[in-house]
């Protein structure tokens, strides 16, 4: 008696033999693995002088069923780092699997932990987990790899370690539409970020906040809002400030812009009229024609804003149609268009009026004023050469007086019989000189104290 396996297959056996009354009895046991992955048929070979040929008598063992094998993953904080555990486990039939790990795609083991546990229906579970800092392994490929004996080969699971995004913390302020109010936006993102955001507001800040949460696969998004007029935030720090679990904290700070309007400037002609109280603005005094269609008064806005709106209205309230930075009078103008008109720009808070004392000028109107000016001019030409012949004259007058006077002055001392001291002595030729010279002197201090 013999046994025949297929190849590549191995087993032990061995036989009984056994007589009892001369009759001869043999047994043979064959032992093969209780689980294999392929059907395995053995064949008995009886060989006996009785037989002509040999005899085989044959078994087929049944295929044993492949392992159950399931391979989980999670992530947990402590801090601030990311560790990140790995669990394998495989259920098959006896004898329990055998489950090692490996890093990349190479042979890096890693270190673990097994153990086995027999269960109620026969079947044994193999369990084997890992527990590491995400940072170390980010970016590659944990393989859990199982060998049993109803596997032809081994068989292996990978999962795929991310790539740790460190979180996102960023702020920003915009204007909203169709609101007085402004948002002010602190945005965090990233893997195991919680929602331990707040705003650092000034004291005169009331707290109109929200906060939203939404998750993107592993990564958290949260976002905290607040609302503000910007009048009390204008050229001041909003800064947001993210809490981390253990105590340290990140903050960003954004400014609120400064805006001003410094003045609407009208720039067709015009002239000021200044008023008689120093309070009151100055009114541009701006002629336009008579009967004459679309007609434009063009402005400019100066100061530092983004955009700006800008309207215009007649004292009596009605408003006058705009075109950019333009009022326009889209008929014909009559006298009835003219009056006080009153453009205000304006971005929130901030405000720069102009006033303008519209005319409607006619035909007629302008040769009055033409003749008017001519008038004048001509009349104060006149009135510059009579002033500056009077002056003239004037002076020539005064010339000639002080001329006279002098005269009239030196005579009557020439004349008129001095003190004993001042009468002329006879003269001699010896003393001629030195008696002109008296004379000259007494002439001298005469004239000056008359005058």
């Amino acid at each position: 008696m013999s046994w025949l396996l297929p190849e590549g297959v191995a087993g032990v056996s061995w036989f009984n033999f056994t007589s009892h009354n001369g009759s001869h009895s043999v047994t043979g046991v064959l032992l093969l693995p209780a689980c294999s992955p392929w059907e395995l048929t053995a064949e008995c070979v009886i060989n006996h002088p009785a037989f002509e040929e040999p005899e085989n008598r044959s078994i087929t063992l049944p295929l044993c069923a492949p392992p159950n094998i399931t391979i989980s993953s999670g992530t947990e904080w402590k801090g601030r780092d990311e560790y990140t555990k790995v669990d394998c486990s495989v259920d098959s039939v006896a004898p329990a699997a055998t489950i090692t790990w490996h890093v990349g795609n190479g042979d890096n083991s890693i270190s673990y932990l097994s153990e086995t546990e027999v269960l109620a229906d026969g079947l044994v579970l193999a369990h084997s987990s890992v527990h590491f800092l995400s940072s170390l392994y980010s970016g590659q490929n944990l393989t859990c790899m199982v060998e049993h004996p109803s596997l032809e080969a081994p068989e292996k699971r990978t999962i795929h370690i991310p790539v740790h995004k460190a979180h996102l913390l960023s702020v920003s302020a915009q204007r909203q539409q169709d609101s007085p109010l402004w948002l002010a936006v602190c945005d965090c993102r990233g893997e195991g970020v919680g929602t331990n955001l707040a705003w650092i507001l000034p004291e005169n800040a009331k707290s109109q906040t929200s906060l939203q949460s939404e998750y993107e696969g592993q990564v958290l998004k949260a976002r905290l809002t607040y609302q503000f007029r910007l009048a009390l935030h204008e050229g001041q720090d909003l800064t947001c400030v993210y809490h981390f679990e253990n105590g340290t904290t990140e903050k960003k700070t954004i400014q609120i812009p400064t805006y001003y309007i410094s003045s609407v400037r009208v720039l067709n002609h015009t002239t000021p009229l200044q008023s008689r109280y120093g309070g009151e603005p100055i009114t541009h005094r701006l002629a336009l024609q008579e009967n004459q269609r679309n007609q434009r008064v063009l402005l400019r806005v100066e100061g530092k804003v983004p955009d700006y709106n800008l309207i215009c209205k007649r004292s009596d309230g009605l408003f006058v149609p705009m075109e950019k930075d333009a009022m326009v009078f889209p008929s014909e103008l009559t006298e009835q268009d003219e009056g006080l008109y009153t453009c205000q720009a304006s971005f929130y808070h901030h405000t720069a009026t102009v006033n303008i004392q519209v005319e409607v000028m006619s035909q007629d109107k302008l040769f009055a004023t033409a003749s008017m000016i001519c008038i004048s001019s001509a009349l104060a030409i006149v009135l510059i050469v009579l002033a500056a012949v009077w002056v003239c004259c004037k002076a020539t007058s005064k010339s000639e007086y002080k001329r006279k006077e002098s005269l009239s002055a030196l005579t009557t001392l020439m004349q008129e019989p001095g003190s004993h001291d001042v009468k002329k002595p006879p003269v001699t030729e010896t003393d001629s000189k030195e008696y002109a010279q008296l004379v000259s002197y007494s002439i001298v201090i005469d004239v000056k104290s008359t005058v």
